[in-house]
């Protein structure tokens, strides 16, 4: 590894008695325990700010700066604390950037559902501070700890990756995949047959031949598809609620009524753990415009994304709180094009999030930064750069970074929103703001304020 490509790994523990210890790589001094402390009204203060924030109800950057700097005071306001910030904010120039782990060693609930990707340093008494994750050299991940010996994250040399992608949408829940996807059979195409994409997807906008309604997206097509390939990567685009007491669930499409859905909960995790090959799950929530409450889908993703790291899955990736769709798809494109470049699951994450800050137009949508949250058992890489590598040591143009052909009808210069003026560049599909330029069926380019693609007649899809 290059001088350049060192990574630094910052430890912190959270035992049961609420004594935090930390350990950091490369050593500089022993870093002395700590205790955790807080007041009542801290408590009270972050449960109440997390609550708004899993709503979508904050109304302000403050509040959010708010939340994190109670998080910050509870868990670092400590000699942890000063040895965490004097590694980030005075980093050695041989590191590329630091991996924070945060290990809770007991179920110390609500500790463990908090949103620490949200932590907020304040530099002084008097005012000022920053998100740690906001900065480039810092990549949170929440380190899991189990009886059972943790399984490789490295799919082996002679093996096809596996992936599946499953995106369960109709019309009273649509799903906007068609990003993700684009960038997967990309992929898979410039893999040199290294890359095996199954896809379940739904367009609940074409007609059904003979009006058969045959979905792919159900739940039982879904396990048979994992009985059957033994998927190394399993991606779920889709929408979620929380039911109660219940936990989260997701929802697939019912297999016999059209136009219902089939809600699964707390049976998925045990249903991906007797597969031998699956290394990474990524379980990115949809926009609900479901008015009920319990359709919030962000605390259902969260929830079985600790379920699912808990099966022994090496690494699960959950988009855990309110995100716009357009910035959510941006961001999983640049996290798959960075593993198939045999970086790690951290540093993919970096990259995705690298890959989204440029978009981001107003302070709702640059809450994007926190909105990955990241389970590892062992930090490493999905595809190893020996892997790919010819027996005369050359690396094949299968990995390298290409951006997909450009879609049909689509000029290669700037595109013109119609509905509100923004001039987007080429070959995207929405404007920053979710306005569609682009049919995502067709590919026709949207030439005025329609409903409907005025060359296929699909329904054009607002993100919000």
């Amino acid at each position: 590894m290059a001088q350049s490509d060192k990574v630094g790994k910052f430890k912190i523990t959270v035992n049961r008695d609420y004594k935090i210890q930390a350990e950091r790589e490369p050593k500089e001094g022993d870093i002395e325990d700590c205790q955790i402390s807080f007041t009542n009204l801290q408590w009270r203060t972050v449960d109440f700010l997390i609550d708004m924030l899993r709503g979508g109800r904050l109304q302000s950057r403050k509040e959010l700066e708010l939340l994190g700097e109670n998080l910050y005071a509870i868990l670092l306001d400590n000699k942890i604390g000063e040895a965490l910030y004097e590694a980030i904010y005075n980093s050695p120039p041989q590191l590329k950037y630091w991996r924070v782990e945060l290990e809770f060693k007991a179920v110390l609930y609500p500790f463990v559902s908090w949103p620490w990707e949200y932590l907020y340093c304040p530099f002084s008494r008097q005012g000022g501070g920053a998100f740690l994750a906001e900065r480039t050299n810092f990549v949170l991940t929440r380190r899991l700890t189990t009886s059972r010996r943790a399984r490789d994250l490295l799919v082996p040399e002679d093996q096809k990756i596996r992936v599946l992608f499953v995106a369960p949408s109709s019309e009273k829940l649509p799903v906007e995949y068609g990003r993700v996807l684009e960038t997967l059979k990309a992929l898979e195409v410039n893999s040199q047959n290294r890359i095996e994409l199954t896809t379940l997807v739904d367009d609940p906008y074409s007609p059904e031949e003979d009006n058969k309604y045959e979905p792919q997206a159900t739940f039982s097509n879904f396990f048979c598809k994992v009985c059957a390939i033994d998927p190394h990567v399993i991606h779920f685009i889709g929408h979620g609620k929380s039911v109660n007491n219940e936990g989260g669930q997701l929802a697939f499409l019912d297999g016999r009524e059209q136009g219902k859905e089939h809600w699964v909960g707390e049976e998925l995790a045990p249903k991906l753990a007797g597969g031998t090959a699956l290394r990474l799950v990524f379980l990115q929530a949809c926009e609900s415009a479901h008015p009920a409450s319990s359709y919030i889908p962000y605390e259902a993703i969260s929830g079985l994304a600790m379920q699912i790291a808990h099966q022994n899955i090496p690494a699960v990736v959950g988009m855990q709180y309110p995100i716009n769709t357009l910035v959510a798809n941006k961001f999983a494109s640049a996290f798959y094009e960075a593993l198939v470049s045999f970086k790690s699951i951290d540093a993919a994450i970096l990259a995705g999030r690298l890959e989204i800050l440029p978009e981001i137009s107003d302070w709702k949508k640059s809450i994007s930064f926190g909105l990955p949250v990241l389970y590892l058992r062992e930090s490493g890489s999905l595809i190893a750069p020996q892997t790919a590598q010819t027996r005369t040591g050359s690396t094949p143009s299968a990995f390298k970074k290409s951006a997909p052909p450009p879609p049909i009808n689509v000029p290669t210069e700037e595109l013109l929103c119609h509905w509100c003026g923004y001039r987007c560049r080429p070959k995207e599909n929405f404007c920053i703001n979710g306005h569609p330029l682009i049919c995502t069926r067709c590919k026709t380019r949207v030439d005025s304020q329609r409903d409907h693609c005025s060359h296929c007649g699909r329904k054009l899809i607002v993100e919000q």
